[in-house]
């Protein structure tokens, strides 16, 4: 599969980006959080970086022929998982693959700012029946 667009979802201070970045053409790295932003812009100058205040994705649909999330979504509180999920689906192309590495081990335990899910549950969401 070539990889002419690459999204990652959630890059914090960018230490996984030139990794994602390697893998197409053009790699975009978006978070919400504008100093762990400023942070990586400086580390990795030739790299893009965008800020996002949440909410929906501002890309076209069918951008992306690679969306990455690396412990990102455990973070995205239940009310607003399957929008989130859905935009990230939106963005992606019909042939393109989404990458989400997520904590599954402690599937619906409690926890302050987290929420692990299960594979089902992420699954479900990306590919609801009907």
């Amino acid at each position: 599969m070539e990889v002419r667009r690459s999204l990652e979802f959630g890059c914090g201070f960018g230490r996984l980006t030139p990794t994602f970045a390697g893998l197409s053409m053009k790699h975009t790295a978006i978070d919400i959080n504008a100093e762990a932003l400023d942070a990586a812009r400086t580390v990795y100058p030739h790299l893009a970086f965008m800020h996002s205040v949440g909410g929906r994705l501002p890309f076209d649909d069918a951008t992306f022929d690679l969306v990455v999330s690396w412990t990102v979504l455990q973070h995205v509180p239940p009310h607003l998982i399957d929008t989130t999920l859905a935009d990230i689906v939106r963005v992606l192309s019909p042939t393109g693959r989404l990458l989400p590495c997520e904590e599954t081990r402690n599937a619906g335990a409690p926890s302050r700012s987290s929420w692990h899910r299960s594979r089902r549950s992420i699954n479900s969401a990306l590919r609801p029946e009907g």
